[in-house]
């Protein structure tokens, strides 16, 4: 299997490419050695489409073991500690009983290397499912693992929480581990997974939980990460799965400008099985607080209504105090991509492994998290596929760029000098000799999307979240909150409130002054806009795939996921990042506005 890549545009497009093929003998997730009579790198390799530098267990006799979730990540006296819902001692990958902590290290984050799990199931204390999520972070400078398992008998649902410690913290691998019940020892008794606690300038541990067994959700605090009390019963931000806080991490490469005091820290939580982001303002103290400021960002776009809906799911951080930076995670399910059955009855092998390291940064102009490649990746990089050349594409025109069963590609396209006409250009990836299987990643421009074709004055309309400063007015002219904004140099949006609405807590009339780009809602009495810093057109980013189907000469797509990305006023190129892994694929745009996986 050879993957092609073509690039195709419906404009006159200027293309700058760079493109280069990963090294084949990448550690990662691929476990004999490459002078071993199993490794053939050829059409007939009996792991053809297995992935060779993202995370996923070892193989066991030449075939894949299965996982789930990413667990506990850390890093320790100058090694990288990741760990996943691990398969190796399971029936099979359906029926999920006896699970464990596979575990991997690394001083790179490029070069893994495979250890036995950290956890393996002990009934006594995991009943028969095994340990299977929880955080792991370091606590008074020494690591510490909480994770999940199942009571027995009538207090299944329950799930207990058990705290796990190395025994040996000289051991630089950190192999040896123990079991410690928590106090009180339903001091997390309840669904869903725990994340890494956040810390208090005092150096407090914190962890929001959701208590079902007393249908509150509360704030538990330690000294120790060992005893637990409870600080706050009135904790609305609290969702059942992974609630992370963190600081709102450095600003992205390139994005210039101001973030705004009110705005600290990030809250993020699993709904359903979708990553979400809220920036907010947290305040420290005896009984601490989470209020949020702007709308829920998801980590990848997809179609919520199906589980294999093309991203990935159930991310974990990973704080990496080396460099200053945090660092997310996530799994990918066998065949996310619908058009492609699962590897125990499908015809294409595919595998459980995880989306690639990803630096979590956060663009002020747009008030947004971006998600992009670690830079230890381009170590991979060990030959170029394209030279480094500008390429013109006519409309309709498309281009072969090279073949390779590994690529790692950036594609920056220059835009229309007026953004207001409609153009769309995109790559595809050939998946077959003959080209029936394709994944295609496509960028078209989408206009007058705020009510009337006008988003610079609405009427009727709010623009929901994003709000830094809001002060009551005495005036009736709109306007006159449109120029308030306009004089701030934080300020990309704006609203006039002239009514009552549900929020009688704040004065009638305001202004209301904004960051990011809120997406418009119909409101009666509020009249807004957005100023010049952004521009009304927007990307939509879609990844989809096609075959021929069952039936020949027909063939099928399947859209993998696709979103609306801003494009800030005064942006002449947006660049796409194409990274190809065997049966993996992740694209990237505007260094990680917006990031779709798909297989």
């Amino acid at each position: 299997m050879i993957l092609k890549l073509q690039l195709l545009a419906l404009l006159l497009f200027s293309l700058h490419c760079t493109a280069v093929i990963c090294s084949s003998s990448c550690p990662m997730g691929y476990d004999f050695p490459l002078n071993s009579s199993a490794f053939t790198d050829t059409d007939t390799d009996p792991l053809l489409y297995h992935p060779r530098f993202h995370i996923m267990p070892p193989t066991r006799n030449n075939s894949p073991t299965g996982m789930n979730d990413m667990n506990a990540m850390f890093y320790f006296n100058g090694v990288y500690h990741i760990t996943y819902q691990d398969h190796i001692d399971c029936p099979d990958d359906i029926n999920q009983a006896n699970q464990s902590f596979g575990h991997v290290v690394t001083r790179d984050l490029v070069h893994l290397r495979h250890k036995p799990p950290i956890l393996r199931d002990v009934v006594k204390f995991d009943g028969k499912l095994g340990p299977w999520d929880g955080p792991g972070f370091i606590c008074n400078g020494k690591p510490v693992i909480i994770y999940n398992s199942h009571a027995e008998g009538s207090a299944f649902n329950l799930q207990t929480k058990t705290g796990a410690y190395p025994t040996n913290i000289s051991d630089a691998e950190l192999t040896s581990w123990e079991r410690k019940p928590l106090v009180p020892a339903d001091a997390f008794l309840g669904p869903g997974t725990l994340p890494p606690p956040w810390f208090s300038k005092a150096r407090n541990a914190y962890i929001a939980v959701s208590r079902s067994s007393k249908n509150t959700c509360v704030v538990m605090e330690s000294t120790d990460c060992y005893t637990w009390t409870t600080v706050n019963t009135t904790w609305d931000m609290c969702p059942p799965n992974s609630p992370e806080m963190f600081v709102i991490p450095s600003t992205c490469n390139g994005c210039d400008g101001e973030n705004v005091s009110n705005l600290t820290h990030v809250y993020k939580y699993t709904a359903g099985l979708v990553d979400e982001y809220v920036v907010g303002q947290y305040v420290d103290g005896t009984h601490p607080q989470f209020n949020s400021v702007l709308p829920p960002q998801l980590y990848e776009v997809s179609k919520i209504s199906q589980f294999e809906d093309g991203r990935g799911a159930w991310s974990e951080s990973l704080i990496d105090p080396a460099s200053n930076r945090r660092i997310t995670v996530a799994w990918v399910p066998p065949g996310v991509t619908p058009g492609y059955a699962k590897p125990f009855g499908g015809f294409v092998p595919l595998y459980h492994t995880t989306t690639s390291m990803r630096e979590i940064q956060y663009d002020p102009r747009l008030q947004r998290l971006t998600f992009f490649p670690i830079d230890e990746y381009k170590q991979l990089r060990v030959k170029n596929l394209v030279p480094v050349q500008y390429v013109t594409l006519n409309p309709g025109e498309k281009k072969l760029l090279g073949e390779a069963r590994q690529m790692d590609m950036t594609i920056n396209i220059t835009l229309p000098e007026d953004l207001s006409s409609t153009f769309s250009f995109g790559a595809t990836v050939l998946e077959s000799k003959d080209g029936t299987q394709t994944t295609r990643i496509r960028m078209e421009s989408i206009h007058n999307n705020c009510p009337g074709g006008n988003c610079s004055y609405m009427t009727n309309t709010d623009l929901p979240g994003g709000d830094y400063n809001y002060f009551g007015v005495n005036y009736t002219n709109p306007r006159l909150c449109e120029s308030s904004c306009m004089a701030d140099s934080k300020c990309s949006a704006w609203a006039y409130v002239s009514k009552e609405t549900a929020d009688s807590e704040y004065p009638v009339p305001r202004c209301c002054l904004k960051q990011g780009h809120p997406t418009p809602r119909p409101l009666e009495g509020v009249t807004s806009g957005y100023v010049s810093k952004t521009t009304t057109t927007m990307l939509q980013f879609t990844m989809d795939t096609s075959d021929s189907g069952e039936v020949p000469g027909h063939t099928q797509i399947h859209t993998i996921a696709t979103t609306n990305v801003p494009i800030i006023a005064g942006e002449k190129q947006a660049n796409l990042r194409i990274v190809v892994d065997r049966s993996l694929l992740e694209a990237y745009i505007f260094n990680g506005r917006a990031v779709i996986t798909g297989t």
